[in-house]
């Protein structure tokens, strides 16, 4: 049996490989670390920095590095269909809620039609309906579970996305967004 290192390790780059963006602007070590921690995995940003390198030894990862803070993503086309959720590769010592039935919801939002892609193939979305806007972005709608990752994900798009439905959700972001602006205000 793998040690509690092991373990751990394991549930942490686990976590991070299903975190991690198809294709698009990527998500930096930063907020990675930030999610990560979201879902009991207490590490440095270094850590996740060599996590980071050492998948991409292994899975098809890529790291854009032509700006600070780089930003890493599976390659185009090639983040598996599904890498399970999040929420079920906690840390190995995080204490487990019991098991509740998931709550769909029906999620409404604004945003480049690139972004709609990687939503959908993240979230592996069955019923994902997508209508041109006047402004050339995409209005998307789908029911989906209604999970940490679902959140940390639109948390992490949104400088390019705008949640309309349902409006718990959207306050949920602002509340988030609102905290970070205030810590680095300060």
């Amino acid at each position: 049996m793998p040690s509690h290192s092991t373990r751990q390790t394991l549930a942490r780059q686990w976590a991070i490989l299903t975190l991690l963006p198809e294709a698009g602007p990527g998500l930096n070590t930063r907020v990675l670390q930030r999610l990560l921690l979201d879902v009991g995995h207490d590490t440095s940003k270094r850590t996740v920095e060599r996590d980071l390198l050492e998948l991409s030894k292994v899975f098809p990862l890529r790291c854009e590095d032509h700006a600070l803070p780089y930003s890493w993503s599976w390659q185009a086309g090639c983040k598996p269909a599904s890498t399970g959720s999040v929420d079920h590769f906690a840390a190995p010592d995080t204490p487990q809620p019991a098991v509740i039935q998931p709550r769909h919801i029906r999620v409404t939002f604004k945003a480049e039609p690139r972004l709609t892609q990687d939503f959908a193939q993240t979230f592996a979305v069955s019923d994902l309906t997508l209508e041109p806007t006047a402004e050339g972005e995409t209005l998307a709608c789908a029911t989906l579970e209604d999970t940490s990752m679902l959140l940390n994900w639109l948390l992490s798009q949104a400088g390019a996305l705008q949640v309309q439905a349902p409006i718990a959700l959207r306050e949920a972001m602002l509340a988030r967004l609102r905290k970070g602006l205030e810590l680095h205000e300060r």
